[in-house]
């Protein structure tokens, strides 16, 4: 038993020596190359396809027989994009709103020398594969609009069914909030970054919000005070541990763009999240955007909610303090 211990010992050792030789054949003493960090930006310049590929070998021999294959909407429109040779290479194609791309790798030699971004029409990096040693070389994702400056404003949770969601326009025109819809999941999330209940409150076309106004979704028991300024109902609001983000409309449980989040996509939080330092300020208690924010927090709910009064975004009142809605 010890001998055959032995040999399995020997033969792991002599396939990681004989992959190092091979690295070394070709590098030489100092090692591979790193792969260098991708632009955030490319500028467009006067490109008239909307979104390019963009590709890097970081040891400028090109890909050595790798490739990708890009597909729109499941239809292939980029078939074997590679770098021949050199460091550096890209390719266009368009897209539309909504369209969701993908990419397939097909291995070469030296694939760790491999990356790549795709960029939107202004220039923008959406997605990028192959910059870390954990990054796949395979990406998937929806193409959404401009994000727009449309965010909670207001948030109550308080005794019985007095609970509301406040959402602003801050966009500078008239806004149709049939492009949104409002995510969301019960006592946390059943699958940490995974809706419970994507588009669980949507609007119908035409829902269009002034300029500097506020559309206010509420429980249809609330108190009369909130009825008042109430635009739309919804009966399963926050209790404290639930979390509700604005998304792109067309969310899936995990296909989704947020804009804006109250709360975390993980675990059941108890009674709820903290906010501005104070425990459990998501139960029983209103939140009111400060003045000094302008969009969403994209998803970073933990930097919204900040630590204290000086780094959080949120001011947290007494329960049932309803002066600032509508």
């Amino acid at each position: 038993m010890r001998q055959a211990i032995t040999t399995i010992i020997v033969l792991a050792l002599g396939v990681t020596l004989y992959a190092d030789n091979n690295a070394s054949d070709k590098y030489g003493k100092d090692g591979a190359p790193v792969v260098r960090a991708l632009p955030d930006f490319r500028d467009p310049g006067s490109r008239t396809e909307t979104y390019e590929l963009y590709m890097v070998d970081s040891y400028g021999d090109g890909w050595n027989g790798a490739s990708l294959d890009l597909f729109v909407n499941g239809t292939l429109v980029l078939d074997d994009a590679t770098i021949e040779d050199g460091s550096e290479g890209s390719a266009t194609f368009d897209v539309e709103y909504y369209d969701v791309v993908h990419t397939e790798w097909t291995e070469g030699s030296w694939d760790g020398e491999c990356a790549y971004a795709i960029y939107d029409a202004a220039g923008n990096m959406v997605v990028e594969a192959g910059t870390s040693d954990v990054d796949p070389l395979e990406v998937s994702f929806t193409v959404y609009p401009p994000v727009p400056d449309i965010f909670f404003s207001e948030y109550a949770e308080g005794s019985s069914n007095n609970k509301y969601l406040e959402i602003y326009n801050n966009t500078g025109a008239d806004y149709d909030l049939s492009a949104l819809s409002i995510s969301s999941c019960s006592n946390g999330c059943d699958v940490t970054g995974a809706f419970d209940y994507p588009d669980n409150i949507t609007f119908a076309e035409g829902t269009v919000v002034a300029a500097g106004d506020v559309y206010v979704i509420y429980h249809g028991s609330a108190d009369a005070a909130i009825v008042a300024e109430g635009d739309q109902t919804f009966t399963y609001l926050s209790n404290g541990d639930d979390a509700f983000a604005i998304t792109f409309a067309g969310a899936t449980a995990n296909e989704y763009f947020i804009i804006d989040i109250i709360g975390e996509m993980g675990d059941d939080p108890g009674d709820g999240w903290s906010v501005a330092g104070v425990d459990n300020a998501t139960k029983d208690h209103t939140l009111a955007r400060n003045a000094d924010v302008y969009s969403g927090n994209l998803g970073d709910w933990a930097s919204s909610a900040g630590t204290s009064t000086e780094d959080s975004e949120w001011t947290v009142l007494d329960n049932e303090d309803w002066t600032g809605l509508g």
